[in-house]
């Protein structure tokens, strides 16, 4: 870290935390105030990792039973952030927001580490939580009407052509529901001509071929 910004951190007041050492409050600002001058991380991003962090703290002066020092989070045991997961995910706590609570305490452990406060190998122990994968949603019909729509257009410099292509492969999409990749890759004796026909075979994953109607909407 240069010089003149490790100056400009220090003389930044430290954070207050009723749950914390000053030690703590004090490495947490220098912290934070890396992530936004070096890391560039967004303002929204840092509030949520104060947040996290906080919250953190809080659970372990009650799991400790006391004010919260840099030497006892430097020991911090694989078994004290698993219960510190725990007690969040009893909260009704989602995947995602878990993974950025971790993300948020592994960062701060390396900084310490970084500072010469202390190595947190507990934090790379613990597996980030998995996150339930959804479904992609459709789009409805009337808004995929519109993308071929050339009123929805008015204004468009674009040539008149480019903006027909994209609403066919728009229409051939969502008709056929094809990837974007299976789209492009088409060859043109693959699409049967107006009138001889509604199947196109289609090459996809793996170079495997299979049929497909062409649905009109």
């Amino acid at each position: 870290m240069a010089k003149s910004t490790k100056a400009s951190i220090t003389a930044i007041q430290p954070i207050e935390l009723d749950c914390a050492a000053d030690d703590v409050a004090l490495q947490m600002t220098r912290w934070l105030s890396h992530l936004r001058a070096e890391r560039r991380l967004s303002p929204k991003t840092l509030e949520a990792y104060t947040r996290d962090l906080r919250q953190c703290l809080v659970f372990l002066s009650q799991h400790w039973g006391g004010r919260v020092t840099l030497a006892q989070f430097a020991a911090l045991e694989a078994s004290d952030v698993r219960a510190f997961m725990a007690m969040r995910r009893a909260d009704d706590i989602g995947g995602r927001s878990l993974m950025r609570a971790l993300a948020g305490l592994r960062s701060f452990g390396r900084f310490l580490e970084q500072e010469g406060k202390g190595k947190v190998g507990a934090l790379s122990a613990i597996r980030a939580p998995k996150v339930g994968k959804s479904l992609p949603k459709p789009i409805q019909m009337a808004a995929a009407k519109r993308f071929a729509d050339a009123d929805e257009r008015a204004g468009d410099t674009r040539d008149p052509w480019i903006w027909a292509r994209d609403a066919a492969v728009m229409a051939l999409l969502y008709g056929s529901g094809l990837r974007i990749s299976e789209a492009l890759g088409l060859k043109r004796r693959e699409v049967p001509l107006p009138g001889e026909g509604d199947i196109i075979i289609v090459s996809g994953k793996g170079n495997k071929t299979r049929m497909v109607p062409v649905l009109l909407y």
